[in-house]
């Protein structure tokens, strides 16, 4: 019973801020599509129509949460994951010269999720697992890229904030779940 209890106070407590990220990827999202227009216009119609349909489906999912189809893990899992799959794309039609500007784009979304997110380990796992292997494909895919310039610009520490991102969700996790359970004794 008293397990029920905290993890129902974690839902409350990580709610607000689940569904500030949600907003957050639903704005921010097609803004950061700006940078698009500027640094790979080739491409900038592609990546447009990607952004715009993440933002449609994180508003279905905030739509689901409020009408309680979906839990707040659900509602930012979702954006995240979509995002952070259109940053992965995005490898496979940018120049060597862009390589670091959307490096730091990306980075922005692991940030935000340090900052947004409050689940267990393996949702985080859940993102960046499939977030390597996506953007492992797509990189790839870019005659235009070599690895070795890939982790000079950026991709190396691209892969630290990812795992500085997990330890920092799975810290405040953790402490939270302390602070709560401390309230209820």
């Amino acid at each position: 019973a008293s397990k029920l209890i905290w993890e129902e106070d974690l839902e409350k407590s990580s709610e607000k801020y689940h569904i500030y990220g949600a907003w957050i990827a639903i704005i921010f999202d097609p803004v950061f599509g700006i940078t698009d227009y500027f640094n790979i216009p080739h491409a900038f119609n592609q990546i447009m129509s990607l952004r715009i349909g993440v933002s449609i489906i994180a508003a279905l999912a905030l739509l689901a949460h409020r009408r309680k189809f979906i839990n707040s893990k659900m509602l930012i899992f979702i954006p995240f994951l979509l995002i952070s799959l259109q940053n992965a794309y995005t490898f496979s039609v940018i120049e060597v010269d862009d390589f670091t500007g959307h490096s730091l784009n990306y980075l922005a979304l692991f940030i935000g999720a340090g900052m947004f997110v409050l689940w267990n380990w393996y949702y985080s796992l859940a993102i960046i697992v499939p977030s390597i292997l996506a953007s492992g494909y797509f990189f790839q895919m870019n005659h235009h890229l070599n690895m070795q310039e890939a982790l000079i610009n950026g991709g190396l520490l691209l892969l630290v904030v990812a795992i500085f991102m997990f330890l920092l969700i799975e810290t405040r996790y953790r402490l939270t779940i302390s602070v709560i359970k401390f309230k209820i004794a």
